[in-house]
């Protein structure tokens, strides 16, 4: 049944448990319990952050500024729910990076420590790896198998690449960059392939080539068994939607429900937020998210920073502060300051630094690049000549916004022998060899990643052409038949002798021709 905003009920009052069996205050409507006596932990907050961890279960929103201790907030709260007799298997906790989310399991073990092994228990994770471990559990009502695999941007791209030629499109005019980021906006928004040409989001040309490649995108993935990282959400989404049974388990598994970066949030995660954190009627859910619309900077990934007041308004959530900044000087937060007051639409706060006045702000303007680079290179020697830096270079950091600003920086640090090192250049995972193991793991588990075994399927040379490629490929589309498939048929066509009878002695491949596909699938292995 749908509720207020959407929320699904889905059994009636006191069939959940919740709070009720943790021999805390019942929750009646409007009203909700206390978080009972005070823990060791709670002397080493402020003032702010300590009404934050022991505000009432309920929803919940704590507009945290930079710097001002959020995540400790945050962990700090799953620490002082255990201490008040919440178990920690019921508590769902959800960040944006893997970093990120390694970072939170390390803070809830050192709040925690170890009672109970209860940060073991505590499900500590990115929206992304929830959605996987959903998904794999139970994926089946929409369609998804348990041996799913997810495909990378590389391997998007790849199949962008080979849609494109299929559809006789010129690469040279349009980057398949562009569908791959208007296919993942769409996604983003909830929009399938069907209502591209509706959207209006593109020229009406761009509209139906978008809508071609994005419906042959969506055909690849299926027969590849395969999901690329919008394609979690929405499909737990739809779970969570369509399936009363699976969401009253998953509602029952994780009764409490903390998200942080919540202004980083796009509509499928504020959709999962919901879904998970709906309670039975005369219950008010237990969410608590921390955020910040100052802070919110990914919206060309489809987030919305809107999603703090549609949290607010659909939740009927208690609003918190925390403006008390620890990591910025005076002079840098009073910066920064006047300038996102320009920002109309943001919540009104005013951060409070506790690292003293610091150093004034230096602003230099510079009419191009190369001369942008010419001043950082000087300005970082003169810092390390007038040892103004005591543990030199190592202690200076250049940041930009995108990877080819770094081209000219390089070019002046090697011209003034200033010595350095790029962060992320050629990740580890992105280098050859291990995108070539991976796809191998990838062919193993799941047999229809297409786009693994096209990777693999000549490393090392096997003498399998492109002529010899072409002909898998249009058998499997004729077929329907993932590539894996295909190429086992292609491969047993092409050797006269059936395979014998099982028990039969193996018969000699000696002496037989090489190179097409016979036997590859079995090489590959």
């Amino acid at each position: 049944e749908v509720g207020t905003c959407g929320m699904f009920r889905s059994e009636p009052p006191g069939e959940r448990g919740g709070v009720q069996q943790l021999g805390m205050t019942s929750v009646q409507p409007n009203t909700s319990p206390e978080l009972g006596r005070l823990s060791p932990m709670l002397k080493m907050l402020n003032k702010e952050q300590r009404a934050a961890v022991t505000t009432p279960l309920g929803p919940v929103i704590v507009l945290a500024g930079p710097g001002s201790g959020k995540t400790r907030v945050l962990t700090s709260r799953i620490g002082h729910m255990i201490d008040n007799g919440i178990p920690a298997n019921e508590i769902l906790a959800v960040t944006f990076t893997n970093k990120a989310a390694k970072e939170m399991a390390r803070r809830v073990k050192e709040v925690v420590g170890g009672r109970f092994d209860a940060p073991l228990q505590v499900t500590v994770g990115t929206f992304h790896g929830v959605c996987v471990k959903i998904l794999r559990e139970f994926g089946g009502p929409v369609g998804v198998s348990s041996t799913f695999s997810i495909f990378s941007g590389n391997q998007q791209g790849q199949i962008m690449i080979d849609v494109m030629d299929e559809l006789d499109m010129d690469r040279k005019k349009i980057n398949p960059r562009f569908f791959q980021t208007a296919i993942s906006k769409f996604k983003s928004d909830g929009i399938g392939h069907a209502e591209v040409e509706k959207s209006g989001a593109f020229k009406p040309f761009q509209l139906k080539q978008i809508q071609e490649v994005y419906e042959r995108y969506e055909k690849e993935l299926q027969r590849s068994n395969g999901l690329d990282f919008d394609d979690l959400l929405l499909r737990v989404v739809a779970l969570l939607r369509n399936s009363p049974e699976t969401r009253l388990t998953l509602q029952n598994r994780w009764k409490h429900v903390l998200v942080d970066e919540w202004q980083d949030t796009n509509s499928p995660q504020f959709d999962i937020a919901r879904f998970l954190a709906s309670a039975a009627e005369g219950e008010r859910p237990s969410v608590f998210v921390v955020g910040d619309v100052d802070q919110s900077i990914y919206s060309f990934r489809g987030a919305n920073h809107k999603n703090v007041g549609h949290f607010e308004e659909c939740f009927k959530a208690e609003q918190l502060l925390l403006r008390d900044n620890y990591r910025s000087t005076t002079s840098i937060v009073n910066c920064a300051q006047s300038l996102i007051e320009k920002n109309t639409g943001r919540v009104s706060k005013t951060m409070n630094p506790r690292k003293g006045q610091g150093e004034s702000v230096k602003w230099h303007e510079v009419d191009n690049a190369k001369e942008e680079g010419i001043f950082v290179a000087k300005e970082i020697k003169s810092l390390i000549q007038q040892r103004l830096v005591p543990g030199g270079y190592t202690e200076v950091a250049v940041m930009y916004r995108t990877n080819q600003q770094s081209r000219i920086m390089e070019e002046q640090f090697v011209k003034n022998g200033v010595p350095y090192y790029l962060v992320g250049a050629t990740k580890f995972y992105e280098r050859k060899e291990i995108l070539d193991i991976l796809a191998y793991l990838r062919s193993l588990y799941n047999p229809n990643d297409t786009a693994s075994l096209l990777r693999i399927i000549n490393v090392p040379t096997r003498g399998i052409g492109a002529r010899t490629l072409e002909r898998a490929g249009e058998l499997a589309n004729a077929l329907n038949l993932c590539l894996w498939d295909a190429v086992r048929v292609i491969g047993v066509l092409s050797i006269p002798p059936p395979e014998p009878p099982e028990g039969s002695p193996t018969p000699s491949t000696k002496g037989k021709k090489k190179g097409g596909t016979g036997g590859v699938s079995e090489d590959v292995v």
